[in-house]
């Protein structure tokens, strides 16, 4: 959807300063909410019986893999559909450092952000990819959708490999 925003922001249809402003006040001020209900949240999840979504050993896990690869894997998993969509509310849930967590995926959302607007402007600016948007969004929406799919094949092929 940045990627089409861009493309609308290079015909003029938006400002692409003010859409600039507004996709990076809602990714921050989305992640903070979604970070501060993963934290509320917590030890209510914590305290029930366990089930399939939260397990206590997978948020202990969490824990210890944002405080190992916090950075990269805020940062990275930006760039992830169903990841990105989870970072924040697990970053609340396993008590990782609140302003570490929002540095760190204030310079995700905002490095996806820019990439993916302007090169949407730049393409929209070519005739080609105008004239054939719906294609052009396909395409888009597939390759951001690889590392989930590799990731999802990867894991596969090792439970079926004794």
């Amino acid at each position: 959807m940045i990627f089409v925003t861009g493309t609308l922001a290079s015909i003029k249809a938006l400002n692409v300063s003010v859409t600039l402003g507004v996709l990076w006040g809602a990714v921050i001020v989305g992640d903070a909410i979604n970070y501060c209900i993963g934290k509320l949240l917590g030890k209510k999840i914590l305290s029930m019986k366990e089930n399939r979504f939260f397990k206590k050993e997978s948020i202990e896990k969490a824990h210890l893999f944002y405080e190992h690869h916090g950075r990269v894997a805020i940062i990275m998993g930006r760039f992830i559909p169903i990841v990105r969509s989870f970072i924040a509310f697990v970053a609340g849930l396993s008590s990782m450092n609140f302003y570490k967590f929002m540095v760190y995926a204030s310079i995700g959302g905002i490095l996806r952000i820019c990439i993916f607007l302007f090169v949407g402007y730049f393409f929209g600016s070519l005739k080609i990819v105008r004239d054939n948007l719906e294609f052009a969004i396909m395409i888009v929406a597939a390759v951001t959708m690889l590392p989930a799919i590799i990731g999802f094949v990867r894991g596969k092929q090792n439970k079926t490999t004794p």
